[in-house]
């Protein structure tokens, strides 16, 4: 009895494997057809120009807190677009709202020498709003980011010119 119950379990297996694989496998010349959509929105492209932060003649052993002239980073682009600005420093991010983030500027005839320490601060407006990340959405079609901060000359400090330089990059979010 237990072998006739097996062979009946397998036949009605290999039956049911038949119909399955009949029921997936079309022996007509059917064709079936979908539509893909695919589609674009074209925008404006995102500009960046910037003007320079110049402190002008600062002594040795001074902290200066604000620039003789403020710098400026001006995106334009698409209003209502969100943005998202990545400022580098020698391979090291800058967040805009992370004022204790140091930037070194060097003394342009011999990078050996000690530099000065400078602490961008980014802010927005006349009021000079302080900027509290690296996104935000465009709400006109030009946005200007005031950029000041503090300068941090040490006493042993040689002379000459010292610089330095920070990579904007604007780019839709």
């Amino acid at each position: 009895m237990k072998k006739i119950l097996k062979i009946c379990s397998l036949l009605f297996t290999i039956s049911t494997l038949s119909l399955a694989l009949e029921s997936y496998v079309s022996t007509t010349d059917e064709e079936v057809e979908a539509r893909l959509k695919i589609s674009a929105t074209v925008v404006e492209d995102v500009s960046v120009e910037t003007q320079s932060v110049e402190f002008g003649s600062v002594v040795s052993g001074v902290e200066r807190s604000n620039p003789k002239v403020d710098g400026k980073i001006n995106i334009t682009g698409e209003i209502g677009r969100g943005v998202t600005i990545a400022i580098n420093h020698n391979g090291n991010r800058i967040d805009m709202a992370d004022n204790s983030k140091q930037v070194e500027l060097k003394n342009s005839k011999d990078e050996k020498l000690e530099g000065i320490s400078y602490y961008p601060e980014f802010s927005s407006g006349i009021e000079k709003k302080k900027i509290t990340g690296n996104k935000f959405i465009l709400n006109g079609r030009t946005a200007t980011m005031n950029v000041g901060g503090k300068l941090v000359v040490p006493k042993t400090i040689n002379t000459g010119n010292y610089t330095t330089n920070m990579a904007i990059r604007v780019y839709y979010n």
